[in-house]
C-alpha cells in the first residue's frame, strides 16, 4: 500500500496555476489589482532581486554594505530568502485579483516584521554611525508599515478605487 493511501495524505496539485483558474466562480467579483499595488510590488520585487543576485554574485562586496558583521559564505546564504522575496513579488505581477497575491502580502508582512524585531531585539549588533544601519531599519519600517496598509486597506489595493488606478 503506498504510503499515500497509508496515511490518507492529499496531495496538491503542483502545477503552476493561479487560483483564478482553479476556483474562477470565487474571483468574479474580485476588483483587479490597483496600479498602486503593482507598482509597489514591482518595486518591491526588483529591489529585493537585485540585492539577493548582488548578495550572491559579489559577497565580497557586500560583507562591507552589510549593516552587521558578516562572512562572504553568510552572504550567499543571505541571498536566497531574499531572492525568494523578489521573484515572489514579482511572480505576483503576473496575477490580477487580491485573492491571488494576499498570502504573498501577508507572508511577506510577517518576514519583514519578523526581521525587524529581530533587529531590534538584537541592537547591539548595530553601530549606527554607519549609513547601511539607518537604511536596515528605515526600510524594514517602511516595508512592514506599507504591507500592513495593503492588507488592511481595500481601497490600496483595489482597481476599484479611481484615484489610484
Amino acid at each position: 500500500m503506498p504510503i499515500v493511501q497509508a496515511f490518507n495524505l492529499r496531495i496538491p496539485n503542483l502545477r503552476m496555476n493561479s487560483a483564478r483558474s482553479v476556483h474562477p466562480e470565487t474571483h468574479k467579483s474580485d476588483p483587479d489589482l490597483s496600479k498602486f499595488l503593482r507598482i509597489y510590488l514591482w518595486l518591491q520585487g526588483g529591489l529585493f532581486t537585485l540585492l539577493a543576485i548582488c548578495l550572491f554574485l559579489a559577497p565580497a562586496a557586500m560583507v562591507s554594505l552589510w549593516p552587521w558583521k558578516i562572512t562572504p559564505f553568510l552572504a550567499h546564504i543571505y541571498s536566497a530568502p531574499f531572492f525568494s522575496y523578489g521573484l515572489g513579488s514579482l511572480y505576483a505581477l503576473t496575477q490580477k485579483k487580491w485573492q491571488e497575491v494576499r498570502i504573498l502580502i501577508y507572508a511577506t508582512l510577517v518576514f519583514t516584521t519578523g526581521i525587524l524585531l529581530s533587529s531590534v531585539h538584537h541592537l547591539a549588533l548595530f553601530d549606527f554611525t554607519r549609513l547601511s544601519v539607518w537604511i536596515w531599519f528605515s526600510s524594514l519600517s517602511l516595508i512592514s508599515f506599507a504591507l500592513a496598509l495593503l492588507g488592511c486597506s481595500p481601497a490600496l489595493r483595489s482597481s476599484s478605487n479611481p484615484n489610484l488606478t
